[in-house]
């Protein structure tokens, strides 16, 4: 039983349900909090402007994970990673003003944001990793049933 808990599935699904609800809630709340001042409205407003930052990252990637397919995974990377400064930079620290453009600051974004794309970059993949190992293995199971079917009719 114990080992069904904790097994690699079960804490990667925990990991996402955690990370999902976290921003659910988060948006929610803020968004409700827009109308009803429930909390100090910096903090909201910082919490819309890092899911307005979190699209443009994701929608950038959706739109060019399809152009580098193929490529080579380091250039993947990289591109991801302009991507994330791309976003960080112009939406986070020009539009909404999260910090100065100043060396010793925008080496520590550099440092947060590199540090962020790899930890969801680690997570994402061993999520694709087990979906694809749980769809390879039942594909296997299925050929393996019409090699059965077929040898018994013969």
């Amino acid at each position: 039983m114990l080992k069904k808990i904790f097994s690699s599935k079960s804490i990667l699904q925990c990991v996402l349900t955690a990370c999902v609800s976290y921003t659910i809630c988060t948006i929610v709340i803020s968004s409700v909090n827009v109308f009803v001042n429930w909390y100090e409205a910096s903090y909201l407003y910082y919490n819309l402007q890092y899911f307005a930052v979190c699209s443009a990252i994701a929608v950038l990637m959706m739109i060019t994970d399809p152009i580098i397919e193929n490529s080579a995974m380091p250039l993947k990377i990289v591109i991801g990673i302009l991507i994330v400064a791309l976003c960080v930079f112009g939406l986070g620290g020009y539009v909404f003003g999260w910090f100065p453009f100043e060396p010793l600051l925008i080496l520590a974004v550099v440092g947060i944001l590199v540090t962020v794309y790899f930890l969801t970059f680690m997570i994402v993949y061993c999520v694709e990793k087990k979906w694809t190992d749980d769809i390879n293995k039942i594909l296997v199971e299925r050929r393996k049933e019409k090699q059965n079917v077929r040898q018994k009719s013969n």
